[in-house]
């Protein structure tokens, strides 16, 4: 499959003039050239200088933290999260999306727990079982 250059060029104005500096105002952007980001040390060194004044840091707490921590401490789920069988754009979510749908469906009624253990659906007798 042969990539015309004007579509590569057309992805590469919309990434600069759209959604870098977007980004840019919600979270901090580090740029490098090809050349400049095979020096780890200076990429690492960058990371370490930042403030995390910007971007989802600001909003988390105790639980949304560890929310995170067990997902990633799951080799196999993160795995999930990067392993897309069919890509299609109008129906494939980003993993952020997929993980807040799945814990709103945990929140329905009669999810939290494996089904008959759930007495906010009525289950009883949960205690013997």
């Amino acid at each position: 499959m042969k990539i015309s250059a004007a579509y590569l060029q057309a992805i590469e104005n919309a990434y600069k003039k759209t959604f870098l500096p977007e980004m840019s105002e919600k979270c901090e952007v580090l740029q490098y050239s090809a050349k400049e980001a095979q020096d780890a040390e200076k990429v690492v060194e960058d990371i370490e200088y930042l403030k995390y004044d910007k971007g989802p840091w600001q909003d988390q707490d105790d639980r949304t933290f560890h929310g995170l921590r067990m997902l990633v401490q799951n080799k196999l789920e993160v795995l999930n999260y990067t392993t897309i069988p069919v890509y299609l754009p109008e129906i494939t979510i980003g993993a952020h999306q997929s993980d807040r749908v799945f814990r709103k469906f945990l929140e329905l009624p009669g999810r939290k727990y494996s089904p008959g253990y759930n007495a906010d659906v009525g289950d009883s007798w949960i205690w013997l079982k």
